[in-house]
């Protein structure tokens, strides 16, 4: 399956949707609910992004999916963001580091190359960039159309 966007798209999809993500969350209490997520606390929803985005900058470097331990998580709404930052730039070098045809470790049976994770990860910042502006109140901005479009596909 054809897709519109190409790698250097989706990188720059997973820098902003990121990076928005955590300027929606500034100044937000870790205990503050998520509205879009049962259950999950503003706390969670950043640990979970770091935790996902750490997992698969491991895996674009070339670690399979279950040798990734899962690091300690931070107490801290400080340590909790530096370690979002962190990830989130950790897996930016790694897609980047690689083209988009390099295999890699999936889960998934469509996946199993850079290009796969690069989009995955663009969707899942994007998706939680939006629960993170709805946990803080913020008005919730659509995706540019190309993104829209490449998640419908």
């Amino acid at each position: 399956m054809a897709h519109s966007m190409d790698q250097d798209a989706y990188l720059a999809v997973i820098r902003e949707q990121s990076e928005r993500f955590l300027e929606a969350l500034v100044g937000v209490p870790l205990d503050e609910r998520v509205p879009s997520c049962g259950g999950w606390t503003a706390g969670d929803l950043m640990w979970h992004l770091g935790e996902v985005q750490h997992t698969w900058a491991q895996v674009a470097a070339g670690a399979a999916g279950e040798d990734v331990a899962t690091p300690p998580r931070p107490d801290g709404a400080a340590e909790l963001r530096r370690f979002v930052a962190t990830a989130g730039t950790e897996l930016l070098a790694a897609l980047a580091a690689r083209p988009a045809d390099a295999a890699c470790w999936s889960w998934h049976p469509a996946g199993g190359s850079i290009g796969w994770v690069a989009r995955r990860q663009a969707h899942e910042a994007l998706i939680h960039r939006v629960d993170a502006q709805l946990t803080a109140g913020l008005d919730v901005r659509p995706p540019a159309v190309e993104l829209a479009a490449d998640g419908v596909d």
